[in-house]
């Protein structure tokens, strides 16, 4: 991780900085028109799991950003499931992106990627 990230700072502002860091700057890793990455690409890119503060943090970003678009009664009828890593969009500024749960494109990507 990087130097000027402190330990003692929140699992959600560095997944901010992982997120900032990652972008593009790393192979296999750009930030979609959306300013977001694919989670599992960034795993991949480092070749290393996530630390288990950064799983939490993006299990409480996946129901914060999923309990908001099933609170949208219209959000709500086309609300996807997320089953992998490959359907998770982490936003630069580190929360997880709404396209996770309503872009359906999101999840065929994720579907080929699981398949290569």
């Amino acid at each position: 991780m990087s130097s000027n990230i402190s330990e003692s700072s929140s699992p959600s502002r560095r997944l901010r900085a992982v997120a900032r860091n990652a972008g593009g700057k790393t192979p296999g890793t750009a930030l979609d028109d959306k300013g977001c990455l694919v989670v599992a690409e960034i795993v991949e890119s480092f070749n290393t799991p996530i630390s288990e503060e950064h799983a939490w943090a993006l299990c409480h970003q996946a129901a914060k950003c999923g309990a908001g678009i099933l609170g949208n009664e219209a959000q709500r009828e086309v609300c996807l499931l997320v089953t992998t890593s490959h359907h998770l969009l982490l936003h630069k500024e580190g929360q997880v992106h709404s396209a996770t749960f309503l872009d359906p494109m999101e999840h065929i990507r994720g579907e080929l990627n699981l398949r290569i």
